[in-house]
């Protein structure tokens, strides 16, 4: 018996030397098992993370001064709307990989001309007002 297990190692293991898969269908059958889980780990971790997304946020304070900041309703504020407003200050602050995030996530490509209403210092200056309230209430 044991000579038999020896055997199917040394086959397993010459297989794997020529690439010859297809001659061990235990090994097969184990690797599309794995492959499978993989998948399914995967598919399950994509569905967490959706929860989690939709999930209402649950920062009160932080909730309310986003949504004032931003023009947001308060109800429609849940995890997403709040990762994507943090985001929007930071682009606002000049982070041109905030800015370029936003570019990618609302399909818009290029910019080729912005538009500024305000000062950039008044508007930086805000934002910073509105982080270092948001961090002394905490």
């Amino acid at each position: 018996m044991d000579g038999d297990k020896i055997d199917g190692l040394e086959k397993r293991k010459k297989n794997l030397r020529y690439g010859g898969f297809a001659e061990d269908p235990e090994w097969a059958r184990e690797a599309g098992r794995r492959s499978g889980e993989a998948r399914r780990r995967k598919i399950s971790m994509k569905d967490a993370m959706i929860k989690i997304l939709n999930n209402d946020f649950q920062d009160e304070k932080t909730k309310i001064k986003l949504a004032q900041t931003l023009g947001i309703e308060v109800e429609d504020m849940d995890n997403q709307m709040a990762i994507l407003s943090v985001v929007c200050l930071k682009a606002l602050k000049g982070d041109m990989n905030a800015v370029k995030f936003i570019q990618e996530v609302s399909g818009n490509k290029a910019i080729e001309r912005i538009e500024i209403s305000k000062p950039v210092v008044e508007t930086s200056k805000e934002i910073e007002d509105f982080l270092s309230k948001r961090d002394s209430d905490d």
